[in-house]
């Protein structure tokens, strides 16, 4: 090695390469050094001591950098290193959590959010649905940590235009996720901040008032008589139980017991949405439709499969659900009549809303505590702490006085039941 120059841009370009590599010391910055590679390519370094060790980092090529560019980052090292201060070190520190953040994308950390909260509830499958579709092909392969509030909107815009309701839906699985990685995975995704902590919601949700009448439901009720779908077994399931849509369509034959007597349904806390066990008395009518059902169940666990090799859960429930409102629809239009659109959720509230104003053998109105008892609603307030009462007879009872109601109905003819003052007890 020669023992040093006071090196300028013209010299530096003109030392020639030998068969060895040459390190040149820049004379007028005490720890630069120039290295002429066998090939002619240049860079620069820094040499010296670090924290008791010897220290050399590449500061980049020449020509890129000038002798003067050079000699500036070589005094900045040098510098903080009469400071105490290992720049060098920093940086590098800083390079590797760069590194490291680059390597974080969003589809990282999603999934690290869904292996370890997410997973835990029984909505899993639809939050990975949502994010694959709406936000992975946005954000999936950009790093959490370069994620801005900016980056996010117009994913909820886009979506707010045709869907306003699922528009605030991500929104919530976003900042779910976000608050998630900031809080208890920290330690596995460095992140801080939460750029979704100020998303607001477009979409105006208003409240559904939707229950169907006495005349609506003798509908329903001649409809499902006369259809041979396999879609009307968990649709009456609903409408004896009050119970939701999934919870129906999920059922499985582990969930049923003592068909042979009583039957009684137990829904386990994970096939709830509110995480909850229900242990519900089933009335008479659905266990004489779930013994014939299983009668030809075979080995698949669900009480109502698909008929392909898959044996899954039903789809295409809300397809089923549109031809029975056109039947209801045809029907009533012989009377003259409309019936506005309702949804299998608002099979739930007419049940709930129905409930209220039924009778036991004793001409009582129904409990309010007990009926929400069926449809396994938490108790709010002091009733929570307090009542762990169980409310088993009464489901018993009120769940039979529903059956005998809606048996009352399916007798009567719709086009005369305007004329008759039907009574629950």
């Amino acid at each position: 090695m020669r023992k040093g120059e006071h090196l300028y841009d013209a010299l530096a370009r003109a030392i020639r390469p030998k068969r060895r590599k040459r390190e040149v010391a820049d004379l007028a910055s005490r720890h630069l050094v120039l290295v002429i590679y066998p090939s002619g390519h240049r860079s620069w370094i820094w040499r010296g001591q670090l924290d008791g060790k010897s220290v050399r980092k590449t500061l980049g090529e020449f020509p890129t950098y000038s002798v003067a560019e050079a000699r500036e980052m070589a005094r900045e090292i040098s510098a903080n290193r009469e400071r105490g201060v290992n720049l060098i070190a920093i940086r590098r520190q800083a390079s590797e959590r760069q590194k490291a953040h680059e390597r974080m994308s969003c589809d990282w950390a999603f999934g690290q959010y869904m292996k370890y909260e997410g997973r835990k509830r029984k909505t899993a499958d639809e939050k990975w649905r949502i994010y694959r579709r709406e936000i992975s092909p946005v954000i999936g392969t950009k790093s959490v940590h370069d994620i801005r509030y900016e980056d996010l909107m117009p994913i909820l815009r886009e979506k707010a235009r045709t869907a306003p309701i699922q528009s605030n839906r991500i929104r919530d699985l976003i900042r779910r996720w976000l608050n998630w990685s900031v809080r208890e995975g920290r330690d596995l995704t460095k992140l801080e901040y939460n750029p979704a902590r100020d998303l607001p919601k477009l979409g105006r949700v208003v409240a559904r008032s939707r229950a169907l009448s006495d005349y609506e439901l003798t509908l329903l009720l001649r409809v499902l008589d006369a259809s041979s779908s396999i879609y009307v077994e968990p649709y009456r399931f609903i409408l004896q139980t009050g119970c939701r849509r999934g919870e129906a369509f999920g059922l499985r034959w582990d969930e049923l017991f003592e068909l042979d007597s009583h039957g009684h349904w137990r829904l386990p806390a994970e096939r709830s949405k509110n995480a909850q066990e229900l242990l519900l008395p089933l009335p008479q009518s659905l266990v004489d439709m779930l013994k014939d059902r299983r009668a030809l169940r075979g080995n698949n666990p669900l009480v109502w499969p698909t008929a392909g090799p898959s044996g899954g859960e039903l789809t295409g429930y809300s397809k089923a659900l549109s031809g029975f409102e056109r039947a209801m629809r045809e029907l009533a239009s012989r009377d003259g009549k409309t019936i506005p659109h309702w949804t299998a959720h608002d099979l739930r509230r007419t049940f709930i809303t129905r409930m209220h104003g039924l009778k036991d053998a004793y001409h009582r109105t129904l409990s309010r505590d007990a009926i929400f008892s069926i449809t396994n609603h938490k108790q709010d307030g002091i009733r929570a702490t307090y009542n762990r009462y169980n409310y088993y007879a009464e489901k018993r009872d009120y769940l039979q006085i529903w059956s005998s109601f809606l048996e009352k109905l399916s007798l009567v003819d719709h086009r005369q039941l305007e004329f008759f003052q039907l009574l629950a007890a």
